[in-house]
């Protein structure tokens, strides 16, 4: 299994890190929405430890890998991913995945996330964007507990300031009014409609946990969708 180096790393939140592999020896070639398996040894484990972790930079990046994630105890990789310092080495395999995006599948895309599951969706939206491929038109919903746990949080108003066709909508569910003065509350079918309009002709993604997933799907039903046009990913 090839190993690659972290080359660089950041905070995104109190415990979300970003951290950024070296592919400039062999650019990797990925479809925005797929992930990479990191595996490392840790003490007492007989096998080396191995989790899969959505891709959040850009298949336009091909000399990187950037994947954000958050601090979950008493999970090892994530406390390993959200301590190890730029230059450590590790075994990287990848990309995998059928949950990914294709041009083909539609350009106007309604993408809802909650919390680390922001994470492919914010790549499938800086793809289509970066990209500048004409048609696209991009909504984003993303739902996140309190304003300290916003995933990317300077990077949206810039992607809004940059690119006219993208459209991103923010609540938080666990805020107070004297914490937040945003949008409470969760997603829901009536807040798309009142911010979106018709979206029944839409392709959507949605990534997040378990229940929220399922939320969503129906939300997208409600919206007219086809079951077709409803790409899940669940963790």
């Amino acid at each position: 299994m090839p190993t690659r180096r972290i080359v660089d790393a950041w905070m995104e939140t109190h415990n979300v890190r970003t951290i950024r592999f070296d592919f400039r020896d062999d650019p990797i070639d990925f479809k925005a929405g797929q992930f990479i398996v990191c595996k490392d040894e840790f003490r007492g484990y007989k096998r080396p430890v191995q989790r899969a972790y959505s891709i959040a930079s850009t298949p336009w990046q091909r000399d990187f890998v950037d994947i954000t994630i958050k601090r979950e105890l008493p999970g090892l990789m994530s406390a390993r991913l959200t301590e190890v310092p730029v230059g450590y080495e590790m075994e990287v395999t990848g990309p995998s995945g059928k949950y990914l995006y294709d041009v083909d599948r539609g350009k106007r895309v309604l993408l809802l996330g909650a919390g680390s599951g922001i994470t492919p969706l914010y790549s499938i939206a800086n793809y289509l964007l970066e990209g500048g491929i004409e048609g696209a038109d991009v909504m984003m919903y993303y739902s996140v507990r309190t304003p300290a746990d916003i995933i990317y949080e300077s990077q949206w108003p810039k992607m809004v300031s940059d690119f006219p066709n993208f459209k991103f909508h923010l609540t938080v569910t666990r805020a107070q009014p004297t914490e937040w003065n945003g949008r409470h509350g969760r997603i829901s079918a009536d807040w798309v409609r009142e911010t979106a309009g018709e979206v029944s002709d839409a392709v959507s993604y949605i990534c997040g946990p378990t229940a929220m997933v399922g939320a969503m799907e129906d939300i997208c039903r409600q919206l007219g969708l086809p079951e077709d046009r409803i790409n899940t990913e669940k963790w």
